[in-house]
């Protein structure tokens, strides 16, 4: 999944519209940061396996069919990797 990276802190950004015009605004930096947009991977923090998200009513978390466990988002290892050229 693709999402914008702060440069400053390395979290995820949240997208806002402002004049109809689509911008990346980082809640920890608490400001319009520069970003990198990056693919971003779940991981198990048990087995180290790829996890499938899950969403459902708002709810966020993540199913490891290795450890056939739900893992919850404070829990799993989030990776940014380069966007390859395709």
């Amino acid at each position: 999944m693709k999402k914008a990276i702060c440069q400053e802190c390395n979290k995820i950004m949240r997208t806002v519209f402002e004049a109809g015009e689509k911008k990346y605004f980082c809640k920890y930096c608490d400001d319009f940061t520069d970003y990198e947009i990056k693919n971003v991977k779940n991981f198990c923090d048990k087995c180290g396996d790829e996890l499938e998200l899950l969403q459902a009513c708002g709810s966020v978390s993540f199913f490891c069919h290795n450890c056939n466990e739900v893992r919850s988002r404070s829990v799993v290892d989030t990776r940014y990797f380069e966007i390859e050229n395709e």
